[in-house]
Parts: C-alpha cells; structure tokens; sequence
C-alpha cells in the first residue's frame, strides 16, 4: 500500500524514514565533497544550471560553504548518499553578503523587509538569520510515474532505473520531508532566531498542510521557476508545529548530534490542525516529486 500524505499528518513521520534512512553530518572533507559530488550531479549535469564549483572535479561549491552546516541523507540498505541539504550561518556584518537568498531577491530585498519585522531585524543584526539551502535529491530517488519527463521523470515507458537499491516505498515523497526534518534540527540546534528559504510556493503548501509553520516574507520572483521568500521563526516553530512533526525534528536531532535539542520540552496535545492564519493553504500531495530536488535552491 502506498504510503499517502495524510499517514505522515497524523502520525509519526520519523518511524517510516528510519526504516529506510539514516542522517548524518558531513563534518570532514571526504563527507563534504560527497554533498557537493551529489550538488553537481544534480543541478549541473541533470538540469544544466550554471552555477559555482569545480567542474574539472564534478563538484558543486560556493563561498557559503564554507559558513554551512551540512547533513546527509544515506539509504540504509546500499549507504548511498541520496540528498543532502546545508544550513548558512550568517557571520559577518553584513547580511546581504552572507545569506545567499539576499542576493538572488536584489532590490526587492526591501520592500520584503518593510514588510517583515523579521526580515528587517536579520538584516540589521545578521546574527539573528541562516538560510536553508541547496536541498539535493539524486534522481533515482525522486522519480515517479506522474513526475513527467527526465530528469525528474521515468523513462517513456514509465519504468525505473534497475538499479537494485530501491525499497518500492524509498521513492516519492519521503526523502524531500527527510531533509526538511534534518533542515528543522540544523536550524534549532543553531543560535539564529530566523531561518530563510527560497522556495516554490508549492513545496511552502505542502510544508503548511504536513504541520510545518512557515510564513512568506516577499514577492514570487523567477529563479530557475517561481521561487518565494519564505521565513520559519524560532518562536513560531514551537508554538504552531503538529507535535508529532516536533517529534520527529527531535529525533533526527538525535541522530545527528547525539542528543535531542536543548531545552526542549515536547508537547502533548491531540493532532489536529495547528497551521496558523498566517499561512495557511490547500496541500498538494504530488508537490515533492513533481518538484523534485529544486524547491530550496540557494
């Protein structure tokens, strides 16, 4: 039986990934250039991007590496590597300069911060924001039959890969939401109050419906598709989240720094809508495999 949107909502979304995955810090260079080898697989040889890094190498960097935190998301049954996704911290005096997303929005930057409180304080103390980013899927791990042509596709006759290493359930959704989940614990363990992500408007709807709290802090631009400035507060984050989503974030925290966030005192209360007014929007459950590897792009 496939496994459906509504299960993750409702219940416990750490227990299905851990059947199929583990996470892990890249905290040495070897695990480093495993992230940026997947980067490069991605969003330069597949979808043909231009952007920074060592082509001679096939590895994918930029500036902001170096101020990241990355994690890894490896399949337990052939410990591939099949998404990683990092965490910018914002260092310097500037944050226009340290926080990628704040120069791919330009002038637009702002009018998004007359219009965010939030925006406006990272940008006066840069301490106060990090940005999720470069959220990576390899292929052969989010493709599925509705995902339309290559590479977020099957082939014509609407068939995988054979290459082995599959469960039948390690494909659609799951890993995408693994990554958000390792996204959560970077972003909670960090000292920022503010955690930036340039997103498609879909991938913010389906976060929404699964109980994440997130809010939009500027205008849709076009960056290779529609992408929008979406804004999760530390404060917001505990208060609004669906408890069995704090959970999880909780034990991906856990894996991957031995011990469950500091602090933390995980709420009880029965599931049940908990998506504040300020974002809130119909889910669409086909959302992360049609957009595949691409929603958090900076």
């Amino acid at each position: 039986m496939p496994l459906r949107f509504r299960a993750f909502a409702r219940g416990s979304v750490y227990s299905q990934l851990q059947t199929y995955f583990v996470w892990r810090l890249a905290t040495t260079p070897q695990s480093q250039v495993q992230a940026y080898a997947l980067r490069h697989r991605v969003y330069c040889e597949e979808l043909g991007w231009e952007l920074s890094g060592a082509a001679e190498e096939a590895l994918e960097s930029d500036v902001f590496d170096a101020r990241s935190e990355h994690a890894l998301l490896v399949h337990r049954s052939s410990s591939q590597v099949v998404g990683c996704i990092r965490l910018v911290s914002s260092g310097a005096a500037d944050a226009h300069t340290t926080l990628p997303c704040l120069n791919v929005l330009g002038t637009l930057v702002g009018a998004a911060a007359a219009a965010s409180p939030q925006l406006a304080a990272a940008l006066t103390q840069p301490s106060l924001g990090c940005e999720l980013s470069r959220c990576t899927i390899a292929s052969e791990f989010r493709r599925r039959r509705a995902d339309g042509p290559a590479p977020l596709g099957l082939d014509s006759g609407g068939q995988l890969p054979a290459t082995g290493i599959h469960d039948p359930r390690d494909r659609g959704p799951l890993p995408a939401i693994g990554l958000v989940l390792a996204a959560a614990a970077m972003f909670v363990r960090s000292p920022a109050q503010y955690a930036f992500a340039l997103m498609a408007p879909a991938l913010a709807r389906l976060l929404a419906g699964l109980g994440f709290c997130l809010r939009p802090v500027s205008s849709a631009i076009e960056y290779h598709g529609v992408r929008q400035l979406y804004l999760f507060d530390r404060h917001e984050v505990m208060r609004y989240t669906e408890p069995s989503m704090l959970a999880s974030i909780a034990a991906v925290h856990r894996q991957l720094y031995g011990n469950g966030p500091d602090g933390w005192c995980m709420p009880v209360a029965p599931f049940g809508p908990v998506v504040p007014s300020c974002y809130s929007a119909r889910c669409d459950p086909d959302a992360v495999g049609k957009l595949g590897c691409t929603w958090l792009t900076c």
